[in-house]
C-alpha cells in the first residue's frame, strides 16, 4: 500500500537526514572532531560499563592490562585482545554484558558451518536500521520505493500452525510495504524466468538478492535487457556473499540497466559498509568502493601496515548485549593506498565468502543458504557441513550429504537410548524443513560424524566438494 510506504518514509526521513548530516559531505564528520577522536570518545563512554560488568574486561582491568580510560585507539588495540568466533563459543558468558536480559539471539555459521550464538537486545537492531537506508540513499532509494527481492527466510520453513502463521505474517508485512519476494530456494531457469516476469510487472524500483542468485537471475534473462530497461530500476543490491565470477557485476549492470551496489555486513553486526558511486574503485574494478558506517563501528585492518587484503577487525560503538571488541569477522578487505588501517571511513574492496547452488534431480537449483536455514537454530547442532560428491572432475554432483557434529546427549562419543533419540530428533527436524524446500532434500543422506572435512589450511568449510573414484567414507548414520 502506497500509504504505508509513505508513512514509513516520513517516519524514517528525519533519522536519515540527521545521520547524513553527522557524517558530513566528505564522510569525515563535522564540528572539527576527527573520526578517530569521535570513535575513541564513543568507546570510552561504553568502556567504563564494560570494565565493571563484563567478566573478561573486568579481569583485564583488574590485572592492570587495560586502563580505566584509553588515550588513543592505538592504545586500545595494544591493550585488548582479538576475539574470534571460537572465543565467542568458548567464553560467551565472559564476554556478555549483563546490564539487561537478552531478548534475541544472533546466529551465524559464516562459511564454516559451525553456528555461533550471540545474545542481543532489541535496541541494537533499532540503532542500525537507519544505516541500510543511508546506504540505499547513495543510489536515490528511499523507503517510499517498491522493492523486489530474491531471498530466503528460515522461519518460513516452520511446520504446523506456527509455520503457517509465520508465513502469513511475512506475506502480510510484504503486502503492507509493497515488497515482492521471490524464493531464493528455487533457482531453476524456469523459476528465474518467472521471477523476471514478476519484477517487470510489479513496478519495483530496485532489487535485492544474494549475489550468486542475482548473477544467475541475470544470466538466465540476458535476452530481456530491453524489458528491464523499461522498468527503470534505480539499483540492484547484491548482498550476503561476493559475486561468484569476476564479470558478475558487469553482467547484472548490462542486463538490468541500472547501477550495481553491495552492502557489506554480517549477522553479528548488521550492515558495516555500503558501496557508493561517489567513490570509484581504486583498481578500476566493476564495483565502486565502500563507505564505512563509522559512527556504529570502528574498523581495523590486519596486518597494521596492510595496503592489500588484510583481516578485518570490528569494534562496536553503541550498546550491545554482546559488545564486539576487536572481533575478527572472518573476511578480508583491501584499503586505498596510503589509508591508515585504523578507524576506516572507506574500503576499496571486500574479499568475502561465496555460497553456491545444489543441482537437484529435476534440474532445479537450490541456494545453499536453504540448507543452512534448515540447520541453524537447532540447539543440539555443534557443527555441520554439506558435502557434494562427484565421481570425477567433470561429473555432476550427486544428492549432497549433510554431516553433523552434535553436542550434548547426541555427541559423537555418547551411547545409549538418549544419544540415539537426540540424533533421531535432530534428523527429523532437519528433514521436515528440507523437504519443504524440495522433496529431494528431505531424502538426502544425513550422517552424524566425529569430525568434518578440512581444507589444507585447517579450516572446516560449510560446503565441501569431493571428487572420488569409489565410495566416499561416510559417518555414523542413524
Amino acid at each position: 500500500m502506497q500509504i504505508v510506504r509513505t508513512f514509513r518514509a516520513i517516519r524514517a526521513s528525519p533519522a536519515i537526514r540527521a545521520e547524513l548530516d553527522a557524517y558530513g559531505p566528505d564522510w569525515n564528520g563535522r564540528h572539527g572532531e576527527s573520526v578517530p577522536d569521535q570513535q575513541l570518545r564513543r568507546f570510552n563512554e561504553l568502556w567504563s560499563g564494560y570494565a565493571n560488568r563484563i567478566p573478561m574486561y573486568r579481569d583485564l582491568r583488574a590485572a592492570g592490562k587495560a586502563p580505566d580510560r584509553f588515550g588513543s585507539l592505538e592504545e586500545l588495540c595494544q591493550s585488548l585482545p582479538v576475539i574470534d568466533k571460537q572465543s565467542v563459543r568458548d567464553r560467551k558468558t565472559d564476554l556478555t554484558d549483563p546490564l539487561h536480559p537478552a531478548v534475541r539471539s544472533r546466529i551465524t555459521g559464516g562459511s564454516t558451518g559451525e553456528p555461533t550464538h550471540m545474545p542481543a537486545w532489541a535496541s541494537e537492531f533499532d540503532t542500525t536500521l537507519v544505516d541500510k537506508w543511508i546506504g540505499r540513499s547513495f543510489y536515490g532509494i528511499s523507503p517510499r520505493d517498491k522493492l523486489f527481492t530474491i531471498w530466503g527466510h528460515s522461519h518460513l520453513l516452520g511446520k504446523g500452525l506456527k509455520g503457517r502463521f509465520m508465513g502469513w505474517l511475512r506475506q502480510t508485512k510484504d503486502n503492507l510495504i509493497r515488497t515482492h519476494r521471490f524464493s531464493a530456494y528455487d533457482l531453476s531457469p524456469d523459476a528465474a524466468r518467472r521471477a523476471a516476469d514478476l519484477l517487470i510487472s510489479t513496478g519495483s524500483r530496485y532489487i535485492i538478492a544474494y549475489s550468486s542468485a542475482l548473477e544467475f537471475f541475470c544470466r538466465t534473462n540476458e535476452d530481456r535487457a530491453a524489458d528491464f530497461a523499461k522498468a527503470g530500476l534505480k539499483m540492484a543490491l547484491a548482498t550476503g556473499e561476493v559475486f561468484p565470477t569476476a564479470d558478475g557485476p558487469d553482467v547484472v549492470r548490462r542486463v538490468l540497466g541500472c547501477p550495481v551496489a553491495m552492502e557489506y555486513g554480517s549477522v553479528e553486526t548488521d550492515i558495516l559498509a555500503h558501496t557508493t558511486p561517489a567513490i570509484p574503485s581504486p583498481d578500476s574494478g566493476s564495483l565502486p568502493a565502500y563507505r564505512v558506517f563509522w559512527r556504529r563501528y570502528m574498523l581495523e585492518c590486519e596486518p597494521p601496515n596492510a595496503e592489500g587484503p588484510g583481516a578485518l577487525l570490528v569494534t562496536s560503538l553503541f550498546p550491545r548485549a554482546f559488545p564486539l571488541i576487536r572481533y575478527r569477522i572472518g573476511d578480508h578487505i583491501a584499503l586505498f593506498p596510503g589509508d591508515r588501517p585504523l578507524a576506516l571511513t572507506r574500503i576499496a574492496s571486500v574479499a568475502g565468502r561465496t555460497n553456491s547452488f545444489i543441482q537437484l534431480s529435476d534440474g532445479r537449483r537450490v541456494h545453499t543458504m536453504g540448507i543452512k536455514h534448515c540447520v541453524e537454530g537447532l540447539a543440539a547442532v555443534n557443527r555441520f557441513q554439506l558435502v557434494q560428491i562427484r565421481a570425477g572432475t567433470n561429473s555432476a554432483a550427486s544428492l549432497p550429504e549433510l554431516r553433523i557434529v552434535l553436542a550434548g546427549p547426541g555427541a559423537p562419543d555418547a551411547t545409549g537410548p538418549s544419544a540415539e533419540d537426540a540424533r533421531k530428533q535432530t534428523e527429523r527436524a532437519i528433514r521436515e524443513k528440507a523437504a519443504r524446500i524440495h522433496p529431494d532434500l528431505g531424502r538426502m543422506p544425513i550422517y552424524f560424524d566425529r569430525t568434518l572435512i578440512q581444507t589444507q589450511a585447517g579450516k572446516t568449510p560449510m560446503i565441501a566438494d569431493l571428487q572420488t573414484s569409489g565410495n566416499p567414507p561416510t559417518g555414523l548414520s542413524v
